[in-house]
């Protein structure tokens, strides 16, 4: 029996008035490869976002490697690109990372000087 990855069941997101998730389900089973697809509107980014904690959903269930109570913790198992990378513009590469690495929880402040290392960016 596969393990199962992604559970999301009957999730929904409105912003104002406009309900641009609806009643949304999904089951990803390890190992597979799962696409949103869609034409502009249909909710795919929300959608995402929801499944990063960009964005909380109004109503609806999601658990990560079967698990429902720690979603942040299991989050850090996975990575997301949506639409552009989360990045501030009018921010250094090292003061992005510094946020970066508030929100994720990362208590560790060298990983910032390992990443600008790593890429190339390291007198930013």
């Amino acid at each position: 029996m596969s393990q199962t990855i992604l559970t999301i069941k009957n999730m929904s997101k409105t912003y104002g008035k406009a309900k641009v998730v609806d009643g949304f389900s999904l089951e990803v089973k390890k190992g597979h490869i799962c696409g949103l697809i869609g034409p502009n509107g249909a909710g795919k980014t929300t959608i995402m976002k929801m499944m990063a904690g960009l964005t909380l959903p109004d109503n609806g269930e999601m658990s990560l490697w079967g698990d429902s109570t720690n979603l942040d913790k299991n989050r850090k198992r996975m990575s997301f690109m949506i639409e552009s990378p989360i990045i501030d513009p009018d921010m250094t590469a090292r003061q992005n990372l510094t946020y970066l690495r508030y929100v994720r929880g990362v208590a560790d402040k060298n990983k910032i000087d390992e990443v600008l290392e790593f890429t190339g960016l390291s007198d930013t």
